[in-house]
């Protein structure tokens, strides 16, 4: 494995995509900051020069490179990599390699110890496991205590349970979301591989007994430690009283014929939609956004309840494709069966990888029909199910390609291209154009718009929302902003697509572009505190303004000198919002799932108390989080 540099290949490395009109779409500014060095960005020459900038970037890269080798030699997930060494698949010196790079990248900065929770369980070596290569015994021994550090010191970290779930924030009068310590989740696998041992958590449970959130935690791990026989029965004796119920039960499953199962859904749809029709007594209680995402994830678990069962009955044969056929001319049962089609392909997949390929032969002509006739819900299905198809190996990338279906490769740092962006938010650069085109509306708004969420990290379907942000000028007279707002609707329709367009307040600070603070009364608006929404959106609109206010947020945010003592904590605070925007909102509650098929292992009887169902535990998400921590999770101190 080298050593020295190799840039993280992308399908485009444009930094920037310019139009007339001195408009243009630009990179990430947080992928910016990762190719620094490696080739052109649009990150200011006094920072792009920075060579401590540089080197921290480059050091990123050769980690990335690294890391993204050995996953990708390693195509079984859940193998562990000591045993792909014993198999011949890896050197003991590249493992050894990467072990020291990551036990250096622990040691550099205390924020970088967050990587741990994301790290592929399967890329953690045995550290009681003899070892005939030396330099391999001595990395693996390097790291292991580089781990064991940053593990304990996030013990002591609190993190919102739903962030590593399913990202339900609940709303203002619906309680506090509960909290947990996600590092003692890991225990069961830690202990196994004796990275650290069971007295050491009684211990720190026995020393910390007054932290409920700790406490709680750790024996949630320890319960999990004792279902997989890692613990003894004494030992969990211990915890076990202190323990709440597990919730990792399984769906009753549908029984009956096809027809059966699809009228059923038919019913099961229709009373969704009705406990979250606009004034039902239910909605009436809940805002607008959260109506609708309930409604989305309640109608996504009957359907997926529905497809289970025809999954499972195509496996047995007990539905043949002229049964299916049947239901062609039927919204739900379009739907129903090819989420159940996609489902039986991925379980014979786990047991019989050839029986799972002659199967998606077999269907693959219906599957095809059904992409043709199937509503946007149907085809978003199919997107999504031959995603997984293909990287199960049972279909070709050919036929993806063939449909139109884009094959996304989210361990890259920006795995869109701007081509595609320009044309997904063409709206905004007409918008941009017609700003500064009306005296009035530039008297307001600032030509320059921020667009965010799945479409700019590369997790979209065909139906997914637009996100995006607009900038009011130093010059905006606040009341005014509701007869801007309905100017520029009047004139760009499509605005509308942006549900809740995000906004930003600008004021001149002397000569230079800032964020004034937000106003607390209106939710949509944000502020310097949002740095993830600035580091990890695309900027449209005027190349002027951006580089202007790209200036700033680069001088500002490398640079946090100005916070005196409590520097380091702002500095961590930020990380953190950059983390759950990067690796957990909408890549781990559905970004991940939507393209990789879930190749978790079997849960345990407690292992609901771990929130085993969420795609946080698949190996691998976690290559991919892992990945994305090294490259985007990365905000350089340029204050010493």
């Amino acid at each position: 494995m080298p050593t020295n540099e190799q840039l993280p290949k992308a399908e485009t490395h444009n930094e920037r995509k310019e139009f007339a009109n001195g408009l243009a779409i630009f990179r990430p500014i947080g992928a910016d900051l990762f190719y620094v060095g490696a080739e052109p960005t649009n990150l200011p020459l006094e920072i792009a020069s920075d060579p401590r900038l540089l080197e921290q970037a480059r050091e990123r890269r050769v980690l990335y490179q690294n890391l993204r080798q050995l996953f990708d030699r390693i195509v079984d997930v859940n193998l562990d990599f000591d045993e792909a060494v014993d198999q011949g698949l890896l050197r003991p010196g590249e493992l050894a390699l990467a072990y020291n790079q990551m036990a250096a990248f622990l040691a550099e900065d205390d924020n970088h110890g967050r990587i741990i929770l994301y790290l592929p369980t399967q890329f953690l070596p045995h550290l009681n496991r003899p070892l005939a290569d030396e330099a391999l015994a001595a990395a693996q021994t390097r790291f292991g205590e580089a781990y064991r550090n940053a593990w304990i010191r996030l013990l002591f970290e609190s993190d919102c349970r739903a962030d590593f779930t399913d990202g339900d924030i609940l709303e203002p009068g619906m309680g506090e979301p509960e909290r947990i310590r996600k590092a003692a989740h890991l225990a069961a696998d830690l202990i196994e591989r004796d990275l650290i041992w069971v007295e050491d958590i009684f211990d720190i449970l026995a020393i910390n007994g007054e932290e409920a959130e700790l406490q709680s935690s750790l024996t949630e791990g320890l319960a999990v430690a004792y279902d997989r026989g890692i613990i003894s029965q004494t030992d969990y004796g211990k915890v076990q009283s202190l323990l709440r119920q597990s919730s990792c039960g399984v769906s009753p499953e549908e029984s009956g014929s096809l027809g059966e199962i699809i009228g059923n859904l038919e019913i099961r749809l229709k009373t969704v939609e009705a406990k979250y029709e606009t004034g039902s007594v239910y909605a009436s209680k809940i805002s607008p956004e959260r109506a609708n995402w309930e409604k989305q994830v309640r109608r996504n678990e009957v359907v997926d309840q529905a497809a289970m069962a025809i999954a499972s009955k195509l496996q047995k044969g007990e539905i043949r494709p002229e049964e299916i056929e049947a239901f062609s001319d039927n919204e739900v049962g379009l739907l129903s069966t090819s989420r159940g089609i996609i489902m039986a392909g991925e379980d014979l997949a786990r047991t019989n990888l050839d029986f799972a390929r002659e199967f998606a032969q077999g269907y693959q002509p219906l599957i095809q029909r059904n992409w043709t006739n199937g509503t946007l819900e149907t085809r978003d299905v199919i997107l999504s199910g031959l995603n997984h198809w293909q990287r199960l190996g049972l279909v070709e990338a050919s036929l993806l390609d063939q449909l139109g279906i884009p094959l996304p490769d989210l361990c890259l740092p920006f795995p869109v291209k701007l081509e595609e962006l320009a044309g997904d938010f063409q709206f905004l650069l007409e918008a941009a154009v017609r700003i500064k085109a009306d005296p009035a509306l530039s008297a307001e708004l600032a030509p320059l718009f921020l667009a965010l969420g799945s479409r700019v990290k590369g997790q979209a379907g065909l139906a997914t929302d637009f996100d995006g942000a607009v900038f009011w000028g130093p010059g905006a007279i606040w009341e005014n902003r509701d007869a801007a707002f309905k100017r520029l609707y009047e004139a760009i329709p499509e605005l509308r697509k942006i549900d809740k367009l995000l906004e930003y307040l600008l004021e001149d600070r002397g000569g230079r572009i800032w964020f004034r603070q937000p106003l607390e009364e209106i939710d949509t608006v944000m502020g310097a505190r949002e740095l993830h929404f600035l580091l990890n959106g695309v900027f449209i609109g005027d190349s002027s303004g951006f580089m202007a206010l790209n200036k700033e947020i680069c001088g500002r945010y490398l640079n946090l000198a100005r916070f005196g003592e409590q520097k380091e904590e702002v500095r961590t605070s930020l990380l953190r919002q950059v983390e759950i925007d990067t690796l957990q909102y909408r890549l781990i509650h559905k970004g991940y799932s939507k393209f990789y098929p879930c190749q978790r292992e079997e849960s345990t009887s407690n292992s609901g108390l771990i929130d085993w169902k969420s795609d946080y535990w698949d190996p691998g998400y976690r290559r991919v989080a892992s990945l994305l921590f090294v490259s985007r999770v990365f905000l350089p101190d340029l204050s010493a």
